[in-house]
């Protein structure tokens, strides 16, 4: 078998549903779901019973430590896939995501991938989000100080669980960063594959608040969420009163193929506006393009300016030069006439003359000065 898709769950019959039909609808058959009920006391059981599906395994359990790690060992020692997938009760896989996730393990170096995350608001607007392990610093963060991946993005390596161990049963919470750091710390991540685009909607739960959900940077993002830019393919509205899972649910299982790459692509569109600051749209960030447009509109007719300019003394300095061609013509012409020549002994006998001249007009100075000092004597 191909998949074993976990999906851990407590008291939560309104949402569960979704979630479980979600991996129902995957373009990869292949696949059982470990559907783990930690203790539920509502009618989780009778949801999912109601699906007749000979893939679905239900493990009706009493009520574990925590999260109920403990429980979710004992579904995947019973296993039976080659790859492990997982599922939160209020998340949704996109149709294609079992496919597209056992791609990266066609290489035997990948013990452990993730797909870009897609974390949903209530209101249902929908946030892509950027976490590349393969870099370095945003490796280093996640195994040494926090995590932004939700596990619904993640699949491993079914021997992995024995290689590395299982769930920690010692642990109330945070249970699968704690997991996942034991399969990625001996490689330093040269096992792991990050698989770019969305496969999977991560909504907030119930017992988070929502002030306190999500990483950091994210409350940035779903800012600029509230502006006009956001693309209509990452706004879903949730009629008030509405699960969020329940109304984008609805949109999604009536033409998953449509609404997922619908989703895609403004996804890209969102990721393009970050890159290049062109969706931002704080008021001092308009001011500034504002100015970077009207400074390069200035810059442009300057440029203009200068190259008419250019041009101008181009066209000058080829007037000068033929000019300066038409006197050197004209001078070779006269040197090389007849009366220039006849007329050569004259112009010496000229600048004698000139000469003498010059010198009877020093050497009278010269006296004058002379009768001048000895008068003063």
């Amino acid at each position: 078998m191909r998949y074993s898709v976990l999906l851990p769950t407590h008291d939560r019959a309104d949402v569960v549903g979704y979630a479980l039909e979600s991996v129902l609808y995957q373009t990869e058959p292949d696949f059982e779901v470990l559907v783990v009920g930690d203790g539920c006391t509502d009618d989780t059981a009778a949801v999912v019973q109601g699906f007749k599906d000979p893939r679905i395994r239900w493990f009706d359990l009493p009520k574990g430590d925590g999260f109920g790690y403990a429980n979710r060992n004992l579904a995947l020692r019973e296993a039976r896939g080659d790859l492990v997938a997982f599922v939160a009760h209020d998340d949704l896989l996109l149709d294609d995501h079992l496919e597209i996730m056992a791609k990266p393990f066609e290489s035997p170096e990948a013990e452990w991938a993730y797909s870009r995350p897609l974390w949903v608001d209530d209101t249902g607007i929908i946030v892509p989000f950027a976490v590349d392990l393969r870099r370095p610093d945003a490796f280093d963060h996640f195994m040494d100080v926090a995590n932004a991946i939700p596990a619904s993005c993640v699949v491993y390596r079914r021997q992995c669980l024995e290689d590395y161990g299982y769930w920690p049963e010692d642990m109330v919470m945070t249970g699968d960063l704690d997991l996942w750091r034991r399969m990625l710390r001996p490689s330093g991540g040269a096992n792991l594959a990050y698989v770019p685009i969305p496969t999977c909607l991560h909504f907030r739960a119930g017992w988070r608040p929502r002030e306190a959900w999500g990483p950091a940077p994210l409350g940035e993002w779903l800012d600029q969420a509230t502006s006009g830019w956001w693309p209509d393919g990452l706004r879903r509205p949730v009629p008030g009163g509405t699960d969020p899972q329940a109304s984008i649910w609805a949109e999604v299982r009536d033409d998953p193929t449509a609404w997922r790459e619908r989703v895609r692509a403004a996804t890209v569109d969102v990721i393009d506006g970050f890159a290049w600051g062109a969706g931002l749209d704080a008021p001092h960030l308009a001011d500034e393009r504002a100015n970077a447009r009207a400074f390069q509109a200035e810059a442009t007719e300057q440029m203009r300016s200068l190259e008419r300019a250019l041009a101008m003394s181009n066209r000058q300095l080829t007037a000068t030069e033929l000019h300066a061609r038409e006197i050197d013509q004209q001078l070779a012409i006269l040197t090389s006439s007849t009366s220039w020549r006849v007329t050569q002994p004259l112009r010496a006998v000229g600048r004698w003359v000139r000469h003498v001249v010059t010198a009877l007009r020093t050497a009278r100075s010269s006296r004058q000065r002379a009768r001048a000092a000895k008068r003063d004597d």
